[in-house]
């Protein structure tokens, strides 16, 4: 049997955001909440994959303490954290808007998808970097921000014009080990 493809999530938010208000179908708020979920979690997985594989191939040489650790977080420890932290620090390392981009969408994405999750109010608010903002789940417009969002991950991981995040870990290897001290230290 595969391996799961966590690009099968998005497939299922999508799938859910089409549903219609029909008689019979869930309520449209449970719908959203739960298709912005899934977006983030198949950005989330992408990300992790895509970062544990690049960094499992470096060679002994730079594989210190740090590295380890920093692995090991994105098995469990706090993968969520620390793959936003790292995101924030390769943002400001490389000049390239859509790392700039998916850093903003991930830090976007599971606030949303935590207010989705755990907050049950009707308008539950999310923090963002400009200040609070009420987020309504009945609106179809959350869930077609989410895929906006996920999209930025998407051309990141997929980009056929430019560099790959794939690429950058391969090719930037010391760039990414100072990302990697830096995104650890902030969560420490």
């Amino acid at each position: 049997m595969p391996d799961f493809d966590p690009k099968g999530f998005k497939l299922v938010g999508d799938y859910l955001s089409s549903l219609t208000n029909d008689s019979g179908a869930p309520p449209r708020d449970a719908i959203n909440r739960t298709a912005v979920g899934r977006y983030y979690y198949s950005a989330f997985l992408q990300l992790r994959e895509v970062l544990k594989n690049g960094l499992k191939k470096y060679p002994p040489s730079l594989c210190d303490k740090d590295l380890r650790d920093f692995i090991a977080s994105l098995e469990g420890g706090s993968p969520h954290a620390v793959i936003i932290a790292f995101l924030e620090a390769l943002k400001e390392e490389i000049n390239d808007v859509r790392i700039r981009q998916v850093h903003n969408s991930m830090v976007y994405l599971r606030s949303l998808r935590n207010a989705a999750d755990y907050d049950l109010r009707e308008a539950p608010e999310i923090e963002m970097p400009r200040g609070r903002e009420k987020v309504n789940f009945s609106s179809q417009s959350y869930v077609r921000k989410a895929q906006r969002k996920y999209s930025f991950v998407e051309n990141l991981l997929d980009d056929e014009d430019g560099d790959k995040l794939e690429d950058i870990i391969r090719v930037r290897k010391n760039t990414v080990i100072d990302c990697i001290k830096r995104a650890l230290k902030t969560l420490r």
